[in-house]
């Protein structure tokens, strides 16, 4: 088996036909989709069993609930090729998502391949049309070392599980870790770091949904903590490898400003108290910081009662506690 293509699904009734079809469409052979279902409460693992009467390619498993992380492992540890991809059930692909990643893989020897994507906010309005290869220039594509990919995360491609190509002993000692949010911020730059050399391609293969409910938009104590764990530990493990890079010592500060304006202060909240305390080395505002980073930063240092009140009047607070 060449490639295994790992769907978690759960509560996209509305959007996986559309999903599930841009994988009947791929033109690798040698490729199955495994398709996760994660205790989804609606009609979904019905679907899923539909497509897998059609199409041989897909397997379905059903499990109980356990999350986005939990689903992937699952997949990962079921999965028969050589290399692994992941797709999110609400996404849709090129019909040579596997095909071109895979034939890089094979062509420059690699173990990884890193590839575009686009975002879009209303499905009704995106028809799937898909450029040709001949349409996109591909001279901007090359090799990376892992501090060169990791450098890519920063900027164009993201940290991301779902547009790359990995070689499935990747994995061997890496996992997502399960009951979190933001999943991918400590796992992409390990799987990039062990792969050690890279290929990128600008090449668009993968159709992304922005939800306006998405965990990116979900404002609950508990991503709010997630996501401080999650980069925190990405920060150290970069650390620990001797990654530098333009801002990366800028990270704990950026990250303790976020939950600082997320998350009102509580003695008694750990994370509150290592964020406050992060917050307090800080000493010039940082120059990495984007522009309402600077202002926000401004603000917590010289304005503390004016910082809490805006953190409170954009709506970034969480709501529970």
């Amino acid at each position: 088996m060449k490639v295994s293509v790992i769907v978690p699904v759960y509560k996209v009734e509305a959007l996986l036909p559309r999903c599930l079809d841009s994988l009947m469409a791929q033109t690798l052979d040698e490729v199955e989709f495994l398709l996760v279902d994660d205790g989804s409460p609606d009609n979904c693992g019905k679907m899923c069993d539909e497509y897998a009467a059609k199409d041989p390619r897909f397997v379905v498993f059903h499990k109980k609930n356990g999350g986005l992380a939990s689903a992937r492992n699952y997949g990962i540890r079921r999965a028969k090729g050589d290399y692994l991809m992941f797709l999110d059930s609400d996404d849709f692909v090129h019909p040579d998502f596997c095909k071109i990643p895979y034939e890089l893989t094979q062509k420059y020897g690699v173990d990884m391949v890193m590839f575009m994507f686009r975002r879009y906010a209303d499905p009704s309005e995106l028809t799937p049309t898909f450029l040709s290869s001949e349409d996109i220039d591909q001279s901007s594509e090359g090799f990376a070392t892992w501090q060169e990919g990791i450098d890519l995360l920063h900027t164009r491609f993201r940290r991301l599980a779902w547009n790359k190509i990995y070689k499935r002993e990747l994995f061997d000692d890496v996992c997502y870790p399960e009951g979190r949010y933001y999943e991918d911020q400590d796992t992409t730059w390990r799987l990039i770091h062990k792969a050690g050399k890279i290929y990128y391609t600008h090449r668009i293969l993968y159709y992304y949904y922005r939800r306006a409910d998405s965990i990116t938009h979900t404002k609950t104590k508990k991503v709010a903590v997630d996501r401080f764990e999650m980069k925190m530990s990405m920060y150290e493990g970069l650390k620990s490898v001797g990654y530098t890079a333009y801002g990366l010592d800028d990270v704990p500060a950026s990250v303790a400003l976020v939950y600082a304006m997320n998350v009102k202060y509580d003695p008694s909240d750990e994370v509150s108290v290592r964020a406050r305390e992060i917050l307090k080395t800080v000493k010039r505002i940082p120059e990495s910081f984007s522009r309402n980073q600077k202002w926000m930063m401004f603000l917590y240092l010289y304005m503390r009662p004016l910082f809490h009140l805006v953190s409170k009047i954009k709506g970034r607070r969480v709501k529970d506690k």
